[in-house]
């Protein structure tokens, strides 16, 4: 490679070699070609590997809603447990009886395990469908371009009511 001249680099971008000291010398200035090529890869590899708004708000509001129900799961199988257990467990008060089916089964394998995978997993789905959709159900709603609080309302109970029916199994 001369030390005045162009020269392509290992990653095929043209870089231009300016003397610093008269033995020596560094790539220090990138020409205007090399700079479009870049941002023509860098575009291109961006838009394979970004997700579409509409996957990112599936993938965000389901796992917001899947966390959340991993961190409630004890309180959600105490209040059931409660609510069907014999009528002197209710008697005895919801912390009294929690803590004896923690005395007795533990933690995880009384209160936290029971319907976790259930439970978070229509969670899951049932916060994605919902966030998913919205914005679509929305603007199909919304005739002239204005929006207001029917037609978000409207777009709310309708993806609400949706991803119920499909993740009542779950619930």
């Amino acid at each position: 490679m001369s030390t005045s001249g162009a020269a392509i680099g290992h990653d095929g971008f043209d870089f231009v070699r300016i003397p610093q000291h008269e033995n020596e010398e560094h790539t220090i200035q990138v020409t205007p070609r090399s700079l479009s090529r870049r941002r023509t890869i860098n575009h291109q590899l961006s838009s394979e590997i970004a997700m579409s708004q509409d996957a990112t708000r599936f993938l965000c509001a389901g796992t917001a809603a899947s966390v959340s129900s991993f961190l409630y799961n004890p309180l959600d199988c105490l209040r059931i447990r409660w609510q069907v257990a014999a009528p002197q467990a209710a008697e005895q008060g919801l912390l009294q009886y929690g803590s004896q089916i923690v005395r007795t089964e533990g933690l995880v394998s009384g209160l936290w395990k029971p319907g976790l995978a259930a439970n978070v997993s229509g969670m899951f789905l049932s916060a994605a469908i919902r966030f998913a959709c919205y914005e679509q159900v929305r603007d199909s709603i919304v005739s002239d371009g204005t929006k207001n609080s029917l037609h978000m309302g409207a777009a709310g109970l309708v993806c609400g009511a949706f991803s119920y029916f499909v993740t009542s199994p779950f619930h």
